[in-house]
């Protein structure tokens, strides 16, 4: 539980923050892919844009918790805006 509310939190991180020197707009976007645990694919504009999860570090699909990193990520985020 305490992993899935800091997953939450970076993404709500990621959402409202951006990077130093580059102007803020705004992006919305459905999610439309969970590569893993600390990458999502939104849908932007046209194509979908990767979004590395600020601050979170999960292992990539195919080592050891790998599966169930990228599942905890879309449950509360896939199909979201």
């Amino acid at each position: 539980m305490v992993c899935q509310m800091r997953v939450l939190w970076a993404l709500i991180l990621a959402a409202s923050l951006t990077p130093a020197g580059i102007a803020s707009e705004s992006f919305s976007g459905k999610v439309v892919g969970i590569p893993d645990g600390d990458t999502i694919r939104v849908m932007h504009n046209g194509p979908d844009e990767r979004i590395r999860l600020w601050g979170i570090d999960c292992p990539e699909k195919r080592q050891p918790f790998g599966t169930r990193a990228t599942q905890f990520t879309g449950d509360p985020a896939f199909g979201k805006r």
